[in-house]
């Protein structure tokens, strides 16, 4: 997490090249986490390394160039669920760690050409492609370190409804708003900052939210006392996603912010259990 914090400070004349410059931090990390990395995020620890967060929000869509099993390279769009996806400015909160628990369950993730993604071979790609890591001088990449697939598992979704924030607005850029989350008896519950064209003006309008996992909140110091360890608050990570549909109709998922709220205000909600694929 903090290789990454750091990593996002940089800046890259060409975004796909982004994964390519991080590769050698993840074969330095292999050892750790013997599962290999999904789009350089951990297999081993997905729920704790989803928890990447963003200052300021907005929409990218970044295509990158990977080898196929047949050896040639293919352009895919890089999924919403990996910091790859998001730039600049990354940060994770402090201490996750063992204080998270997942309240997910993890299927097998799913491939783009099984789920109908929008995939393009590199030589008949129209988009500019200004990488210096394509092409006969490219760096090979070890086998088994990184997979290209779609995250796949089941999980509790609510449907909420979201407000502009009414407390003056932080300027955080042109792109971010900062909305507050309203449970259907009209409770506010949460905060959430989110980009302004995925932003629903309308009172009827409900958001998806997912439930990721549980912070226990259990990053006290082990001379803490009992009393301060006992007045920690457990808090639920939620992930906001918007449905969307492949070429052949399949619904994807695709995450827009992440925020936290009370587990006791999460357990009070109606949720229903979805499979859900998330790209």
């Amino acid at each position: 997490m903090q290789k990454v914090k750091r990593f996002s400070q940089r800046e890259f004349t060409d975004d796909s090249d982004v994964l390519w410059a991080f590769l050698g931090i993840l074969k330095g990390l292999k050892t750790a986490f013997p599962q290999g990395f999904i789009w350089a995020v951990p297999h081993d620890r997905l729920d704790e390394a989803l928890l990447w967060r963003k200052c300021c929000v907005s929409p990218r869509a970044v295509n990158h160039l990977v080898p196929g099993k047949d050896g040639a390279l293919y352009r895919l769009p890089i999924p919403s669920w990996t910091w790859l996806a998001k730039g600049y400015g990354l940060y994770y909160n402090p201490c996750l760690g063992s204080a998270i628990e997942s309240r997910v369950r993890w299927h097998a993730p799913m491939s783009y050409e099984d789920y109908d993604m929008d995939i393009s071979n590199a030589e008949h790609a129209t988009l500019h492609q200004s990488s210096v890591f394509v092409g006969p001088e490219a760096p090979s990449m070890d086998p088994g370190l990184v997979d290209f697939a779609l995250l796949h598992f089941s999980a509790q979704v609510a449907s909420l409804s979201l407000k502009i924030d009414p407390t003056p607005q932080t300027d955080l850029g042109h792109s971010s708003l900062q909305t507050i989350i309203v449970s259907p008896t009209g409770e506010v519950i949460g905060r959430i900052l989110v980009y302004k064209s995925a932003y629903c003006t309308c009172e009827s309008h409900r958001f998806e939210f997912v439930l990721l996992s549980v912070d226990t909140g259990q990053h006290y110091s082990s001379t803490d006392t009992a009393e301060k360890q006992e007045e920690v608050l457990r808090k639920v990570n939620v992930m906001l996603i918007e449905k969307k549909k492949t070429r052949s109709g399949k619904s994807i998922a695709v995450r827009i912010a992440l925020t936290q709220m009370e587990e006791a205000v999460w357990n009070e909600l109606e949720t229903t259990e979805e499979d859900i694929v998330l790209g």
